[in-house]
């Protein structure tokens, strides 16, 4: 099982968008979530610390999938 980023549900929520087509990009120290190649992307962080990064990737994911 891959490992998107240290934070277990943020881990899970961007498997789920792999499996339904998004595309994860792995940096050094960001990744980069694309809805689709060469579309609009989310910048996550592979050891968030902020304790409302998953609000705040699922508010972008919801932005985004309009």
């Amino acid at each position: 099982m891959r490992r998107y980023t240290n934070h277990k549900d943020l881990n899970s929520l961007i498997r789920k968008l792999v499996r339904d087509g998004w595309v994860f990009e792995r940096g050094k120290k960001h990744g980069r979530l694309y809805c689709k190649p060469g579309g609009a992307f989310i910048t996550i962080p592979c050891t968030p610390s902020a304790r409302r990064v998953l609000t705040i990737v699922s508010a972008e994911v919801a932005r985004i999938h309009e």
